[in-house]
């Protein structure tokens, strides 16, 4: 048989070869050893190192035999014989019309089953590894696309006819590979999950998940507006899957805890707080991994509203922190906030003691936080409605201190005032409206605390200060004029209960021509206090013509007393002018007094000393002649005074002038009513 096949193969080789056994066959029909006609010319062929010529044989049976049992052997064996005759072109041509002929959804495998050509599968699996790895490379040295294209397709072919292979995840996860390596980033992602996750598990398979990841980094970077957006999300989704997968990856703690970021910057708090919790509660997480998780459940309950939960995770986030990190401070201000939102809080539902306790926290927890001095200021405003006077005095005494340049400044001072009022400190009260009237900016303000502090000095005793707060009141709220008027009339006031009557009479005569210069703004009480003031400047005339006495030489003494005497009438009837009834009456009644007092004090004037006798009492009568007319002027004013009666006016003054026409005139003024028993019965 041997010998028989050898001379048929010479006999073809000195022929027309592979095309002459075809031709036989043909012509002779098919038979069932033919396949053995092509299989030794070919060996012969092979012997003689005739590689082209074998492999062309081999080529032919599968051209005259597509579908014939061994014709995929035959097949691969075109292959190895070009291999052998190192032709590598035609071993990669050969791999791909393999693969294209017999792979599983050829017409081949409508006649036999891949279970019982088990070898014709490892074939197919051989070639498309081969081919899509000689792509794969090819694409890695020359990057040129068509080639990232066909290892693509190679890999495909096998993953389309193999999935269920054992190499199969191998064979994906260089698809995904090759993918991310061409770019195709999105693609990648998808290859690197189905690998990741589609498979029973292996060892390419947390690999396959964590690039995945990266894939998707990448592709979310090309994307803009709405689609930038929809795969962020879905971006996130995946890492989570992923580190929930394989929580042993050395990047799966990485993974969650940046997704717990990205969830937190995207506003579902809800599941940034879920992620971190897993990152916290996992041993594999490192000590940064740990206080990025605090630090998105703290922004998050923060955003949240759920202030208690923040301030907690705050706390370790700090503990975590090292002073010198760049975010120390930042997350101090945090801390501070979450506190004092606490208290913002419970002011809003009326806790203030709850809310005023959270508002002192904050200072404690967050000693340099910039809204301590915000904390402070509201603590001291609930202690002051709480009622609690000296503690919220030594809060906002605290606070003065602590922050000098903060422009709520006048209102603490506008606290403190109150507080020591509150608790009757009349003099630390003073102090506090004075501040508000030298520094405040509204000048409305100012003018009524200066004025309260004026009061309050009295109050509590320092009038002297009480002055000096008025003369600022005068100087710098000159207008309106009716309370600066009436500023000076303490001022006056002060000066006369402290004996300073130079000073007195300054500010009485201040008060008279701040008066005079009103103009539109003159008052009742303006004239009032002028008239007042003018008065009180006659009296203290009235006081010095009452002091000269009428001594010897009578006519010189006598010269002085009526000009001092002319200098008090001038003044009273200055402030008669005033109009003011209770003025009036009182000028009209010590003007009748000064007559009244010029009579006596000649007849109690010094007598001369060489007088005597008849001389003497002729002296005497002289000196009641030039009384008398005195006399009659006194009670001619004293009657104009009580004439006021009959217009419906009577005051001490009017009284004061019945009370010296009795003594002046008793038989019209002296007179008493006689009173007669009531009658009980008539009869």
């Amino acid at each position: 048989m041997d010998d028989t096949l050898r001379v048929v193969s010479l006999g073809f080789s000195y022929g027309q070869g592979a095309d002459g056994v075809s031709e036989y066959f043909k012509r002779r029909g098919t038979r069932h050893y033919e396949y053995i006609i092509y299989d030794n010319l070919g060996l012969l062929y092979l012997q003689k190192e005739r590689y082209n010529d074998a492999a062309q044989t081999f080529q032919a049976f599968v051209t005259q035999n597509p579908i014939h049992r061994l014709a995929p052997g035959f097949q691969m064996r075109v292959i190895e014989t070009y291999q052998q005759g190192n032709f590598p072109t035609l071993v990669l041509e050969s791999k791909e019309a393999l693969v294209d002929q017999y792979n599983l959804q050829s017409e081949y495998w409508q006649h036999y089953s891949p279970e019982d050509n088990p070898q014709v599968l490892d074939y197919l699996k051989l070639a498309m590894t081969d081919l899509s790895r000689h792509y794969h490379a090819l694409a890695q040295k020359d990057k040129k696309p068509q080639d990232y294209q066909q290892a693509a397709h190679w890999y495909r072919r096998y993953l389309g006819s193999f999935r269920e292979d054992a190499d199969a995840p191998q064979m994906n996860f260089l698809l995904a590979e090759l993918l991310f390596e061409s770019g195709d980033y999105q693609q990648a992602a998808l290859e690197y999950e189905i690998t990741a996750y589609d498979y029973a598990p292996h060892e390419n398979a947390a690999a396959a998940g964590y690039a995945a990841v990266l894939a998707y980094d990448k592709q979310e970077e090309r994307l803009t507006g709405s689609a930038q957006q929809a795969w962020h999300r879905q971006s996130i989704e995946y890492a989570i899957r992923f580190a929930s997968t394989f929580p042993r990856h050395p990047q799966a703690m990485a993974v969650l805890t940046r997704s717990s970021e990205q969830l937190l910057a995207s506003g579902d708090q809800e599941r940034a707080i879920q992620v971190a919790q897993s990152v916290i509660a996992s041993e594999q997480a490192s000590a940064v991994q740990q206080r990025v998780a605090w630090t998105v459940q703290a922004h998050a309950y923060f955003e949240q509203g759920d202030f208690l939960q923040a301030e907690a995770a705050y706390q370790q986030v700090r503990q975590r922190m090292p002073r010198d990190n760049k975010e120390y401070d930042n997350i101090n201000e945090r801390l501070a906030a979450s506190i004092y939102k606490q208290g913002e809080a419970a002011q809003a539902a009326g806790e203030t003691a709850d809310a005023v306790a959270h508002f002192r926290r904050v200072r404690e927890a967050t000693p340099t936080a910039s809204i301590v001095a915000t904390a402070e200021f509201d603590a001291a405003a609930g202690l002051l409605s709480l009622q609690q006077w000296s503690q919220a005095a030594a809060m906002l005494d605290r606070f003065r201190n602590s922050y000098p340049n903060d422009p709520r400044q006048d209102e603490v001072t506008r606290r403190l005032a109150t507080a020591y009022l509150a608790e009757e400190q009349p003099l630390q009260a003073a102090r506090e409206f004075e501040r508000i009237g030298t520094s405040h900016e509204d000048p409305t303000l100012r003018r009524e605390a200066l004025w309260q502090a004026a009061e309050l000095y009295t109050a509590a005793g320092q009038p002297n200060e009480s002055v000096v707060a008025y003369q600022r009141y005068i100087q710098q709220f000159p207008q309106p004029v009716e309370p600066a008027v009436e500023a000076r009339q303490r001022i006056a006031t002060h000066y006369a209960a402290s004996n300073n009557l130079a000073e007195q009479q300054r500010w009485l005569k201040d008060i008279i021509r701040a008066d005079r210069q009103a103009g539109k703004q003159r008052s009742d009480r303006t004239r009032y206090l002028a008239a007042r003031a003018q008065l009180t400047l006659a009296d203290n005339a009235h006081e010095n013509y009452r002091r000269a006495r009428l001594v010897l030489p009578l006519k010189k003494s006598l010269a002085v007393k009526k000009r001092l005497m002319q200098s008090a009438m001038q003044q009273y009837e200055q402030a008669a002018a005033y109009q003011v009834a209770e003025v009036t009456t009182a000028a009209t009644f010590q003007t009748a007094q000064i007559y009244t007092e010029l009579g006596v004090a000649l007849l109690q004037s010094q007598r001369p000393a060489n007088l005597s006798g008849e001389p003497l009492e002729q002296y005497n009568i002289l000196l009641e002649e030039q009384a008398y007319p005195f006399e009659e002027q006194a009670i001619t004013l004293h009657e104009t005074n009580v004439q006021r009666i009959e217009s419906g006016l009577y005051n001490a003054w009017i009284e004061k002038s019945l009370q010296q026409l009795a003594q002046l005139v008793p038989a019209r003024y002296a007179k008493l009513e006689r009173g007669a028993p009531y009658v009980t019965a008539l009869k």
